[in-house]
Formats: C-alpha cells, sequence, structure tokens
C-alpha cells in the first residue's frame, strides 16, 4: 500500500516521536521495498524499538530480515523463536523452515517438526511438511517433538493473535474512512468555491 509523501512524512514524524506501530509499519514500507527504496539497514532500525518492547510482528520480521537480508541467523533464530513461543503462527512456520536448513544453528529436523505441528495448531500451513518429516524421523522423534509441541502451545494466543488482526483491520478502515472523508471535504470546499466565483 504505497503512500502519497504527506502520509509517508506523517508516519515518519510519528515513528520519531516513539510511535511503536509507525514504526513496525515504517519497518516493514523499508524491509518490502514497498512505496520506498528497500532498505534493510532502515527497517531494522525501526524494528528494533518494537522488538524491545516485546511486539510478537515486529520479532518475526526482524527474524526473518536477519535469516533472509542480514544474514545474522543467529539472532534470526533467536527472534523468530521469541515470537513463536507468544503464538505467532507465522513464526513458527518461519523458524521450522530455518531449523531444517543445514548449517549454523539448523538441520534439526526434530526441533522444525515441533514448531511446524506448532505452526499448524495456530492456523498456519506445515501440514505438507509435517507430514514429509514424519516418514523421515523415528516414531520416537515425532512422540518426542510432539510432546515439546504441547509444553509450548499457547491456546490464548490464537485468541490474541485474532484480536490484534481484528485491530489492525479496524485501524486500516478508519485511516481510509478519514482519508476518504477530507477528500470529500476538500472537493466540497473547491465545489464551493467554483460555484461562488463563478
Amino acid at each position: 500500500m504505497p503512500l502519497e509523501a504527506s502520509e509517508f512524512q506523517d508516519l515518519v514524524r510519528r515513528a520519531e516521536g516513539g510511535d511503536l506501530d509507525a514504526q513496525c509499519l515504517l519497518a516493514r514500507f523499508y524491509h518490502n521495498g514497498d512505496g520506498v527504496p528497500r532498505n534493510y539497514v532502515e527497517a531494522e532500525r525501526w524494528y528494533l524499538p518494537s522488538v524491545e518492547q516485546g511486539n510478537p510482528d515486529a520479532q518475526r520480521d526482524l527474524g526473518s530480515l536477519y535469516l533472509n537480508g542480514l544474514g545474522n541467523r543467529g539472532e534470526g533464530v533467536r527472534l523468530l523463536a521469541l515470537a513463536a513461543r507468544q503464538g505467532d503462527g507465522w513464526a513458527c512456520y518461519e523458524l521450522a523452515r530455518a531449523l531444517l536448513r543445514p548449517g549454523g544453528q539448523g538441520g534439526d529436523a526434530v526441533a522444525a517438526y515441533t514448531w511446524f505441528c506448532l505452526a499448524e495448531a495456530y492456523g498456519k500451513a506445515g501440514d505438507k511438511e509435517i507430514r514429509k518429516l514424519e516418514s523421515e524421523l523415528s516414531r520416537e522423534q515425532i512422540l518426542s517433538a510432539q510432546i515439546r509441541a504441547g509444553e509450548e502451545f499457547r491456546p490464548s494466543a490464537t485468541a490474541e493473535t485474532a484480536r490484534r488482526r481484528a485491530e489492525e483491520y479496524a485501524r486500516s478502515l478508519a485511516e481510509e474512512y478519514e482519508r476518504r472523508r477530507a477528500e470529500e471535504n476538500a472537493r466540497s470546499v473547491v465545489e464551493e468555491y467554483a460555484r461562488r466565483h463563478r
């Protein structure tokens, strides 16, 4: 969702003022190159305050950035694990994928299976990967991973995630409503001006 220049400047102003939501949104714009040039350093700069406040969305996104953009595998896995432990299904999924990759802290199929099971429990993808790993792991490994997944599962996290997403959607609808209302007001002023000065 590219922003107009004035909207972007407002977002930057709010982010610089300490608004964590604005900081996280600005980080995503830089992370994805959405309406601004992709800039991982700026994305990291704006994710960090939200990460430090324990925001699982920011932890997940910065963890992904570290794994796939900035090359800090250890920190990426750590941040994904923090978000995953708060019930973020996408973080569970990304963590599982990272744990399947060889090298460093990767290549752990049993741990990956655990996190894929959690991703599935939180309503995210994982079924295909689970089936593949079940064909490769021993029965004992599967049972051990399932026990660990049960210990990590946070039932309230799914409700919290749904609440957070509903709030984000409501906020975006409110912003769109305000933008349209401002456009209509501006149009009315122009039409009234044109009518008076005929």
